[in-house]
């Protein structure tokens, strides 16, 4: 995945890496971290959402935005 975004140097460059990712999303967000998936699939299997079905909930900080 880092040579996607740091193709150009070998070597582990995390603050590089999380730049160049961040420079694609519109919320300035690298990437989706795993509490923030696991907070909509709670929130999906909870009493809140009883009413929601059939739906696709984008857990994506809108990087599917065209």
């Amino acid at each position: 995945m880092r040579r996607l975004f740091v193709p150009d140097t070998e070597q582990r460059t995390d603050q590089l890496f999380a730049e160049r990712a961040s420079a694609g999303s519109p919320m300035g967000l690298p990437w989706v971290q795993p509490d923030e998936v696991s907070e909509a699939v709670l929130f999906l299997a909870s009493d809140a959402a009883r009413h929601i079905t059939g739906v696709a909930l984008p857990v994506d900080g809108g990087s599917a935005i065209p």
